[in-house]
């Protein structure tokens, strides 16, 4: 299996046969940014192999640099898919944002070696909440209290 097909495998969300997203309609958003929440408890994560190799190459037209960019463009992909489907009035912008937000989650989980703790949901809640979007209180669910408290 690929690096970019493990890194897809273990983070998006599973689709059903219809294709709709599982977790919290309209998002898929929140299943994402959980699952990250997860894996930044890991004593075995080393935040994304994505970010990680395109900084160590610094080489744009590397092989291993483009299959970052589009891993990255794919996240970007699906947080707009995922905007749209929500009826936001500027899905790029709100891409681009939660985008920036997971990546940089990921970076500050590694720079400070600890799990998350919730930031990197709140952060995204906040962004949705600003958006306009009807569900981020999905978020909230008793099983992720401890996360996105305060």
């Amino acid at each position: 299996m690929s690096l970019l097909l493990a890194v897809e495998t273990d983070l998006f969300p599973p689709r059903n046969p219809r294709g709709d997203l599982t977790s919290c309609p309209p998002l898929g958003i929140g299943s994402l940014s959980r699952r990250q929440e997860e894996i930044s408890s890991s004593p075995d994560y080393h935040g994304c192999p994505m970010v990680a190799v395109a900084a160590e190459l610094k080489d744009t037209a590397h092989p291993a640099s483009t299959v970052a960019r589009r891993h990255k463009q794919d996240l970007t992909d699906f947080f707009r898919a995922e905007a749209e489907r929500a009826g936001v009035a500027d899905p790029d912008t709100l891409a681009a944002q939660l985008t920036i937000v997971f990546d940089g989650a990921s970076a500050h989980s590694v720079v400070r070696a600890e799990p998350l703790g919730g930031l990197g949901l709140r952060a995204a809640t906040a962004l949705l909440d600003t958006a306009g979007v009807p569900c981020p209180r999905a978020f909230r669910r008793p099983d992720l209290r401890d996360h996105v408290a305060g």
